[in-house]
């Protein structure tokens, strides 16, 4: 049956049905903002609940099932299926349960909504009138929360306490469904019959096609192996589809809680950056900046693929342990505002040295510009660094009696400071913790060196009732032929600028992959209370241990076992 003819049609019902599209498309939009922001205000609210049973927890022995503890035992099987359980996408993407639940049902919210209710006064079903501007007008207003979560002074980081690493993704997830949104909002309209070369359309189509290029080099592919080319083009392509869509929805309503409000969070974000720059690197700005060189980095290459970058700042430069920096380097760069993030694993010091804080980065070389850097520093010169920060929301490690730190490779520059905070707060009286146990897997024997100071000055002198495990492992190829040991984990004998290390109790060598499994069975099984497992490096070692902790333990719980909480900073 063919659609009932305009001129057939009462005026009344014509009325009415703009009635009901301007009225829904109004409205609909407002539903799926506050549904979003419950989900933000109900995340935030079971972070802070989380927060609070850690840090007023007392350890517990096990003994009859106490029903009491129902509700430990259901976050923690929730948390083991949602978060520790992953499916596998092609080569390059491997997303936890929760992603794609979330993947799934922010689609269905946003489908549902643009759909639902678009039947006619007259009978037509999905009459573009009705989805056309409804879609249009969704996926305007979601364009705020989307800015917000790509922006580096993130608030929905702080309040949540999801780390900026696994926001990007909801960041890119959104984005992408806001893609076929427009999308839709453009199918409506062409069915409908809008002309195409209208003004206002043409700048739609502007904002479409910035928006689709924009999904395509976001991919990790691209992001992975030409990361300079995607942040330039991202900026670009990004400034063209906000700029277009205010043009093309300046004369109607949605331009001013859609596009300004994302305007404004990028220009916020943008001038507290700047901010950042000029009162974090003040010593290069001062009119006479005769001690500018304090301020500049000196980078010392461990090896042709490690290299450590050391830097002061103020003592009004303040961090907590695992928080990254963007460092942009203007004569090694080649763009001057190009900025990278690395992250400090050194811990912020009340009382710094008259030259203030320390600052040190590693950082692995790939192609890009940290091999730019590296062979520059092999020249022994120094480099003006601006520095941008503290960003991030690392793990809370506060009411854990048991903490494990897991690294593989440059992953050490987030757990050792990690290590260095839980040493230094179990001496000042601050902490609960009762061991931790620290991990490094590590390809070349002489890679010890790189954190040599650190550990011989932090394991000296603990704290009374703090025990500390450092179990070092060499997965390089020939090790084993280099030093013959009978079995995996056993201690090797070293000589020379690693007997330091090695003659502190608790430090142990060993050859091959740690067997976090066994590992982690044991740690957990034998702690006192609650247990924090933090891993970083590359993803095998991070699917290794989501692996070794993925399966939930309700009825050991309930017996009085304990919880586990789990954080791999970006791995996936």
């Amino acid at each position: 049956m063919g659609e009932p003819a305009l001129t057939n049609i009462p005026l009344s019902k014509i009325a009415l049905d703009k009635q009901l599209r301007v009225a829904r498309a109004a409205l609909y939009p407002k539903e799926v903002v506050w549904v979003v922001a419950g989900l933000i205000a109900v995340v935030s609210l079971f972070h802070l609940l989380d927060l609070f049973y850690i840090f007023l927890t007392r350890p517990a022995k096990r003994g009859a099932i106490s029903l009491r503890r129902i509700p430990l035992a259901v976050a923690d099987v929730t948390r083991s299926f949602a978060f520790r359980w992953t499916i596998s996408f092609g080569l390059s993407y491997t997303l936890n349960l929760a992603e794609v639940a979330l993947t799934v049902a922010y689609i269905s919210l946003l489908f549902v909504f643009a759909l639902v209710n678009t039947t006619s006064t007259t009978g037509i079903k999905f009459e573009p009138h009705y989805f056309g501007n409804r879609a249009g007008a969704i996926a305007a207003s979601q364009v705020p929360i989307i800015v917000a979560l790509g922006t580096r002074n993130n608030i929905i980081s702080w309040i949540t306490g999801i780390s900026y690493t696994k926001l990007s993704y909801v960041h890119r997830m959104m984005a992408r469904v806001l893609c076929v949104m427009v999308w839709l909002h453009a199918l409506g309209k062409i069915k409908s019959g809008t002309p195409l070369t209208l003004p206002l359309v043409r700048v739609g189509l502007i904002s479409l096609s910035s928006l689709v290029l924009l999904c395509i080099v976001s991919i990790r592919p691209v992001r992975e192996r030409a990361y300079q080319f995607f942040f330039i083009v991202h900026c670009v392509l990004a400034l063209m589809f906000l700029i277009a869509a205010y043009f093309h929805l300046k004369d109607i309503q949605m331009a001013y809680y859609g596009i300004l409000p994302a305007m404004i969070l990028w220009g916020l974000d943008r001038f507290m950056h700047f901010a950042r720059i000029v009162i974090f690197n003040f010593g290069y700005f001062k009119p006479t900046p005769l001690t500018s060189g304090d301020f500049d980095a000196s980078v010392d290459v461990l090896s042709p693929q490690f290299i450590r970058i050391t830097l002061h700042r103020p003592n009004h430069f303040r961090w907590v342990a695992g928080q990254c920096a963007y460092l942009s380097f203007p004569g090694v760069s080649s763009l001057p505002f190009e900025a990278h993030p690395f992250t400090i694993s050194t811990t912020y010091n009340p009382d710094p040295s008259p030259s203030g804080n320390k600052l040190i980065f590693y950082a692995r070389v790939r192609d890009g510009f940290t091999r730019k850097l590296r062979d520059r520093a092999a020249e022994g010169e120094k480099f003006r660094v601006f520095l941008d920060g503290p960003y991030d929301s690392p793990p809370a490690l506060i009411g854990y009696s048991t903490s494990i730190l897991i690294a593989g490779g440059s992953g050490i520059a987030f757990t050792l400071p990690l290590l260095i905070d839980l040493i230094g707060q179990a001496r000042r009286g601050e902490t609960t913790c009762r061991r931790v146990v620290f991990v490094w897997s590590i390809r070349e024997s002489e890679n010890m060196q790189w954190i040599r100071d650190s550990l011989s000055q932090c394991l000296h002198g603990l704290a009374p009732g703090l025990s500390v495990d450092v179990q070092l492992y060499i997965t390089g190829k020939h090790i084993e032929e280099l030093y013959p040991v009978d079995s995996i984990g056993e201690k090797i004998k070293f000589s020379g600028s690693y007997s330091d290390v090695l003659s502190v109790p608790g430090v142990s060598v060993g050859t091959g992959r740690p067997d976090l499994e066994a590992l982690l069975g044991k740690e957990i099984q034998e702690a006192s209370g609650p247990v924090s497992v933090n891993v970083c490096g590359g993803r095998s070692l991070a699917q290794a241990a989501t692996k070794a902790v993925r399966y939930p333990r309700p009825m050991d719980i309930l017996r009085g076992g304990n919880t586990v909480s789990f954080f791999a900073d970006g791995s996936f």
